[in-house]
């Protein structure tokens, strides 16, 4: 017999059932969590699809509202077998699809998937105003709604020129667009200038431009180098 007294003994088998009802309440926890964690995962992945060229596959996905429009807009990216992103370039995006939420009608953005989307940009018609206006906004004040979209620049890799890069320029009201600029090594920061014309930075063959994009015309109205030494 053990020479505990009984009250010792009640004791050490309590503290006991207290730590084993702690180590099952933290496994529950964790189980939780990993649920909600694949949900999300699950939810959010692209969906694939089959294109006219039948040896490429690419995902569909990131839905994303456009201000001020009735248009979402769905990245259309090359895929792996498995259906993830392409990995040898990172997230391989090669088009926008466009689709009307009143009229079902959609449309790509580029006339098709060959060239690697660098980056893109939504604008609305109206100039920008810089400054720390978000800073100074108090917290319990409403933000104010996004322009409408009107504009937009996609920057798309150059298949026959490695590095380089070439400027597409549109206008979502009557579809119209065209590559304003060919061949730069990229661009640094853009704005509206205008409710009609775009302010860039621009890296041109090792060099930088102050350069501005008349939307309407669809062409660059100005190009003023900026001196570094």
């Amino acid at each position: 017999m053990s020479d505990k007294p009984a009250s010792l003994r009640d004791t050490h088998w309590a503290v006991q059932l207290l730590a084993a009802a702690g180590l099952l309440a933290i496994a529950g926890f964790i189980v939780i969590v990993l649920f909600i964690v694949g949900i999300g995962r699950s939810e959010y992945q692209p969906r694939k699809v089959q294109g006219n060229d039948r040896e490429v596959t690419f995902t569909v996905g990131n839905p994303e509202d456009l201000p001020g429009t009735d248009l979402i807009k769905l990245d259309v990216a090359v895929s792996d077998a498995d259906g993830s992103y392409s990995a040898s370039s990172g997230r391989d995006s090669r088009n926008f699809l466009l689709i009307d939420r009143k009229t079902g009608d959609s449309r790509k953005l580029l006339p098709d998937n060959g060239r690697r989307i660098a980056d893109a940009h939504f604008l609305p018609a109206k100039a920008e105003m810089r400054g720390n206006d978000d800073a100074l906004a108090r917290p319990s004040e409403p933000k104010a709604p996004a322009e409408p979209v009107a504009y937009y620049l996609i920057e798309t890799d150059d298949p026959s020129q490695p590095q380089r890069e070439d400027v597409l320029v549109g206008r979502l009201s009557d579809r119209q667009q065209a590559y304003i600029m060919s061949g730069i090594d990229g661009i640094d920061t853009l704005w509206m200038l205008s409710p009609t014309q775009i302010g860039l930075i621009v890296r041109d063959h090792l060099k930088l431009y102050y350069r501005v994009i008349d939307v309407p015309s669809l062409k660059v109205v100005q190009s003023r180098p900026i001196a570094i030494d």
